[in-house]
Formats: C-alpha cells, structure tokens, sequence
C-alpha cells in the first residue's frame, strides 16, 4: 500500500499526539535531503494550508508553553528555514511573511517563557535575511510587486524592537543590522525598478513609487554614536542609489504625476541617506577610523560622493575630510591617496565607472571638481605622488589598470 508522507504529515499537524516533534523531524530531514519532493507532493495544496495548519496546532501551543530549553524549540522550528528557502523565489515573500507575522507577533506574548520569545525572534530575523537577500539578489522582486510591498510592512510593523536591538553592543546587533541592510536595500532597488519602467513607458504597479518612510525614520534615529555595524551595513545599503537622478520636465510641459511621484520618492530617501552621512560623521575619530578600515565602506563613501543629490555629495564629502583630518577637499584626498594609495584609487576608479555607465548628469560638475583635485594631486610637477615617491608593484598595477579604463 502506497502512501504519501509529506501529505500524511500535513493531515496530522492537527492531532495532539506525543509524536508531533517526530512528524517535524521527518519533514525537516526531507525538505533538507529532497525538497523537490515535498513539494511535488504539495503541488495541488496551498502554500498557507501547511503554515496555517502548524500554527493552529493544538500540540504547538502546549509544548511552547512548556518549553524550558532550547533543544526543545529546534525540534519543533528547524524546519521553517529549509522550507522558506526551497519555495520558488516569487513565492518566498508571501511564505515568509505569514511566518514571521507569527514569530514576532503572537509568540512575543507574555504568555510564552522569554526563551520562546527570544528564539522565535531570532527564527524571525533569520527567515527575513534569507528572504529579503533572495530579493535582493534574484529575478523575485520583479515578479508580485505586492506582495514585496507586504513584507516589507511586515519589517516595518517590527522595525521599532529591530532597530533598538540594532544599537551597539546588543547580542542580535549585527543579525538587525544585516535585516536593516536587506531591507532598505530592497526599498531602494523597488525604487530603481519604478525608474526603469518609467525610462521606458511601462505601466507601474498602484503601489509603484513610493517607499517606506516610517523604516527609514526608525533606522535613521537608531544609530547610535560608534555602531560601525549598523553604518557600515547602511552605507552597503545605499548605494544603489548613485548613478540615478531625478526626471526633469521638458520645455513648456508639466512633469506627468508618475514621474513627480518618483522625484518625491528619490528625494525623501536621498533625505534620509544624507541624514545616515551626518550621524556618521558625528563619529568619534577613533570610531570612524574602524569603519573605514576595510575596503568596502571607502568604495561606498566615495561612491557617495557622486551622488545626484547635492547635500549626500557634500555630506560625504564632509567625512572624507574628517577621516583624513585636513582641512578641504583637496588635502583630504592627498592625506588618504599618500596613506591609502591602492584602496583609495580602487574606489575613485569604481566610481567614476559606475557614474559615467549609467550617464547622469547631475553629479558631473561636482565629480570633474573631485577628479581634476585627484589629478593634480597625482601628477603636479612639483609633489605629484606619482613623481616624488616610488610606487609598489601592486600600486603599479592598479595605477596601470585604471588609466587604461579612463
């Protein structure tokens, strides 16, 4: 006699029996061995009918009740991450949310033990950074663009506890600093996805152009004085906004209502990357020193600095001087290309490239202003780096390389 077990299991999520955690067990083995099958199993149900029926579980809520130790928590969770992760990726963001509502809603209630609450919390960050990074990193986010917009509803309904816990020196701060990231990184893309529909005269969704002020305002206010996890995530974050700069009506005709609500948008979040500089620059020397120490935050702080939006130019111009401990621009660069040759080159060479690919013009005075400094700082005939001192191989190389791209 043949039977299916993975729908065997979906009928018993309802039965109070002793062998629940054992049911669990064997869907999280086969979802981790061969999540192919279980879900060509589940072809013909819905994809809420096996969360709805595990949340509704009478054995769920009385062994949660009694849960004392966190070995008891694995065996009744462990298969929410492998099944999040193996649903078809337009599908992920429905999937998630309806989990995660779950975990940070009802299961922080005072009627669980704080290790329930803390676990289930936990559990949700995890299944928000895998989902949120599968849409930011894969084709998903162009598919239902509603239902992105409901998890991201559902991160900003949270954003108050994940923000706080996101502050320096908390156990959870670097796992809310990496959701904080995925998220605003997803608002932005969302954003840029309105853009590029717009260039090319594509219908938008009714909830296109706009974005998620209130996320933005939490994470804003919640940086707190030397958090480099939190600004270092934020600067990787957005980025994706460079290289992208405002429509501008043509002569004697209004900016069509699409187009003026993508300009608000682009100009409330550049507000709030502008705001995300000046906390950053408030650092401490020896904080911002940290931050900037590894590669990745000087690309992005200096890609900054071509922005389309004059104050996110000149605010992180400003850092670029207070890192360097000068006094303008010009000498900043100086001090960091003499201290910092291949990162600081590396970085100025990506920018332009990323600037000059995606054809903005906003940016460019401002940008030939910065390069012409770089210039002379390299090649002045009289205390030109390239003339008074011997470079390495490996400055050779990268001065080599990005000439021949320029």
């Amino acid at each position: 006699m043949e039977f299916d077990v993975c729908k065997l299991a979906l009928e018993h999520l309802q039965v109070d029996s002793d062998g629940f955690r054992s049911l669990l067990g064997t869907v999280h083995r086969i979802l981790e061995v061969s999540p192919t099958a279980f879900w060509e199993s589940m072809v013909a149900i819905p994809l809420t009918a096996w969360t709805e029926q595990f949340f509704s579980s009478p054995t769920l809520n009385r062994l949660l009740r009694r849960a004392n130790d966190g070995k008891i928590l694995d065996e009744l969770f462990l298969w929410m991450v492998p099944f999040v992760v193996s649903i078809q990726p337009v599908h992920q963001a429905s999937a998630c949310r309806v989990i995660v509502k779950q975990l940070m809603g009802p299961f922080q209630s005072d009627d669980y033990a704080g290790i329930v609450q803390t676990y289930c919390f936990k559990l949700g960050l995890r299944l928000l950074a895998e989902t949120l990074q599968n849409l930011n990193h894969g084709e998903a986010s162009k598919g239902d663009r509603a239902t992105t917009s409901e998890l991201l509803e559902e991160v900003e309904r949270n954003i108050s506890r994940i923000a706080l816990l996101a502050k320096k020196g908390t156990s959870l701060s670097e796992a809310c600093a990496n959701v904080i990231r995925q998220t605003i990184e997803l608002d932005c893309k969302c954003l840029l996805m309105d853009k590029d529909a717009l260039d090319a005269d594509k219908p938008l969704h009714k909830q296109s152009c706009n974005y998620f002020s209130t996320l933005w305002e939490h994470i804003t206010r919640s940086i707190d004085s030397g958090n480099t996890i939190l600004a270092k995530n934020l600067l990787l974050a957005v980025k994706g906004l460079v290289g992208v700069e405002k429509f501008l009506p043509k002569k004697d005709k209004p900016l069509p209502k699409d187009l003026h609500r993508f300009n608000e948008a682009f100009d409330g979040m550049n507000n709030y990357v502008s705001d995300i500089l000046e906390f950053i620059n408030d650092f401490d020397p020896s904080d911002m020193r940290e931050l900037f120490s590894e590669t990745e935050p000087v690309n992005d702080i200096i890609i900054e600095t071509l922005s389309s939006n004059v104050q996110v130019r000149s605010t992180a111009l400003e850092i670029i001087v207070t890192l360097s401990g000068e006094l303008g621009q010009r000498d900043a660069f100086a001090s960091l290309l003499n201290t910092a040759y291949s990162r600081i080159m590396n970085a100025l060479s990506s920018s332009l490239r990323r600037v000059s690919h995606k054809k903005v013009f906003a940016p460019a005075p401002s940008m030939l202003r910065l390069y012409t400094d770089v210039f002379e700082i390299l090649c002045n005939s009289q205390d030109g780096i390239l003339r008074s001192r011997t470079l390495s191989s490996d400055e050779m190389r990268i001065s080599g390389k990005q000439s021949g791209k320029h």
